[in-house]
């Protein structure tokens, strides 16, 4: 590799071709039948933690389902299935646990065969009834019940659907699944609204886009490891440095890098409060008190100890497990910086029993350190600055000169199809322009004078 060769990675949400509401399919709408289905009159509150959706489909299954104790069959699989419905006789009526709603779901539990075989059950029971249909014919209570079964059967089939489509996101649209809503900057209602859109990913060197992945998180941070992976497997060759920007700051993202042996030029996600005025009068910080790293314990504004309790192991949602260091201060007692020190909201406790508590994880604090001094250096401006030119203007080129703002296809696999084309063409415009001002050799810029002060 040429000396001079840097990684550039920056990402861009883009809209999906369709947009639709988004609604929350849960299994819970279906446990939330009226007590018909569990053979009780009890009424069932609307505030069980349904969405506007769900209610819905409460109304309907209570116009069109009797109430009758054969609907105890239903009601024993439903159990089966969500794992933890309590039927606490109270004044609100049945609670739910919606954790353990969808981990069942998920877990497949076989909840449409008990249903399946309580259908069969109660048909080859009645093996003389016969079943009727059209005006002039009166169905009996057996048959309704048995319709209504079907019914619910078929609404479990389609729940579980829904909730594997949508996986371990928190949504999907249903225009293009694979999409997934996201606030977008083009938020023309100003309301914050959501809109299917993909999660597009690229990495720029010497100002050409080199990889490039679409992906359904929402946010950045999950989205480097999986990055540089597929960059592994698909490039020959590996980078020796990388630069993104604030939003891809973690713990397990600045470990996976220590372990590839990448040097990392990642700016802190608290990079822009640091230097102002209010961050330096938030006496409760960490950030704000001497830490004692032979004592291991943190001195408040009142000059008060904030010793040690504890330790304890924390798994993320991408399943990273980082250890956390509590500390805690015994002698909060009287302190006149207390409503200060403790500033916060929706507490249980009155101000009076309250004691201050940290939690730092100092893997996380050693390496976080470790880009501040990079990022300063003169080496990590240069570096920034090129991102910022390098990275971002390629997003620029496409969506500006090009006038790509939206996709055209649907699916993650067309979709990255079309993203590469736009690629290719950002990169034969940037090699024209590069030939035509005679800097092909160019591969960062140089900070001027006044810029190396700025940054």
């Amino acid at each position: 590799m040429q000396a001079g060769y840097q990684l550039h990675v920056s990402s861009r949400r883009q809209k999906g071709p369709g947009s639709c509401r988004n609604r929350t399919f849960s299994f819970e709408a279906l446990c939330q039948m009226r007590p018909s289905l569990y053979g009780t009159d009890d009424k069932v509150s609307d505030q069980a933690g349904a969405s506007h959706g769900d209610r819905s489909v409460h109304r309907r299954y209570e116009n069109r389902i009797s109430r009758k104790p054969i609907y105890l069959c239903m009601a024993k699989s439903c159990e089966q299935a969500s794992g933890k419905i309590s039927a606490e006789n109270s004044a609100s009526g049945w609670r739910y646990h919606p954790k353990a709603r969808t981990e069942a779901i998920m877990a497949k539990t076989g909840q449409e065969e008990t249903c399946e075989e309580n259908l069969k059950e109660a048909k080859a029971n009645e093996e003389s009834l016969e079943f009727v249909s059209g005006r002039g014919h009166i169905k009996t209570q057996l048959q309704r019940d048995i319709e209504a079964l079907e019914a619910a059967l078929e609404k479990l089939k389609e729940y579980e659907k829904k909730l594997h489509i949508c996986a371990d996101r928190g949504s999907y649209a249903k225009t293009d699944p694979d999409a997934t809503f996201m606030h977008m900057k083009d938020d023309h209602m100003l309301n914050g609204q959501l809109k299917p859109a993909y999660n597009i990913q690229h990495a720029v060197n010497s100002g050409f886009i080199v990889a490039a992945g679409i992906f359904p998180n929402p946010t950045d941070v999950m989205t480097l490891k999986p990055f540089l992976n597929q960059m592994e497997d698909d490039l020959s060759f590996a980078f020796e440095r990388i630069v993104c920007d604030a939003g891809y700051e973690s713990e397990e993202n600045l470990s996976f890098l220590r372990t590839k042996r990448i040097e990392a030029y990642i700016k802190p996600a608290n990079y822009e409060q640091i230097g102002t005025k209010k961050f330096a009068k938030e006496i409760g910080r960490k950030e704000n008190m001497q830490y004692d790293k032979e004592k291991d314990c943190y001195r408040c504004h009142n000059g008060k100890e904030i010793k040690r309790i504890g330790s304890r192991k924390v798994k993320t949602a991408s399943g990273y497990i980082r250890e956390e260091t509590q500390y805690a201060c015994s002698e909060c007692g009287g302190c006149p910086y207390k409503e200060k020190c403790m500033s916060g909201k929706n507490w249980k406790k009155p101000l009076a029993e309250r004691y201050k508590k940290l939690t730092v994880s100092r893997l996380f604090e050693e390496l976080r350190e470790e880009e501040y001094r990079k990022i300063h250096s003169e080496e990590g401006k240069k570096l920034r600055m090129n991102r910022s030119i390098q990275a971002e203007g390629g997003f620029a080129d496409i969506k500006g000169d090009s006038g790509f703002t939206r996709f055209l296809c649907k699916g993650t696999e067309n979709v990255f199809a079309e993203y590469i084309l736009y690629a290719m063409a950002h990169n034969l415009g940037w090699l024209h322009s590069r030939i035509q001002n005679d800097k092909l050799d160019l591969h960062l810029y140089e900070l001027k004078e006044g810029e190396k002060e700025a940054a």
